[in-house]
């Protein structure tokens, strides 16, 4: 018998139905080379098992060394294939949740980069991405973007 792995994985996904969102959060110690090929194939089941529209929001907050190159390497992972999570075929809109500044300008840079054909909202908190995804929704119950960049 194998002992469990006592490394916590460092991301969480999770499916909410108000808004109807996929949100995974990548947490202190994930990342990308080392973990990412975990999580895109977990989002991707999550996605596959969708039958409606849902948003894409990803809380990049506890991410404790953010470089651009990191942001777009991880980006270009998100955009490979008809599948991936950025333009998936279910997916309605991406967000991102970040209060760092190299977030929102590589989400500016990733929205007008004809490579990407993607457009990323960020916004600073878990809840300001929800209320972003109901005001898209015809649902407002706030400011059409609480605490948002929009970076188109």
């Amino acid at each position: 018998m194998t002992a469990p792995d006592p490394t916590p994985i460092p991301y969480q996904i999770r499916q909410i139905d108000d808004p109807p969102a996929l949100l995974g959060a990548w947490l202190r110690g994930f990342r990308y080379v080392e973990h990412g090929p975990d999580y895109v194939r977990d989002i991707q089941q999550r996605w596959s098992s969708l039958t409606t529209p849902h948003f894409y929001i990803l809380d990049l907050s506890e991410l404790e060394v953010v470089t651009f190159e990191g942001i777009i390497s991880s980006t270009r992972g998100g955009v490979g294939g008809p599948a991936a999570s950025l333009r998936h075929p279910m997916n309605r809109g991406t967000v991102f949740v970040s209060r760092a500044e190299v977030i929102r300008s590589s989400a500016r840079s990733i929205s007008q980069d004809a490579l990407f054909r993607t457009h990323i909202v960020v916004v600073e908190t878990v809840e300001a991405a929800l209320e972003y995804c109901r005001h898209q929704l015809g649902e407002p119950r706030g400011p059409s973007e609480p605490g948002s960049s929009r970076v188109a």
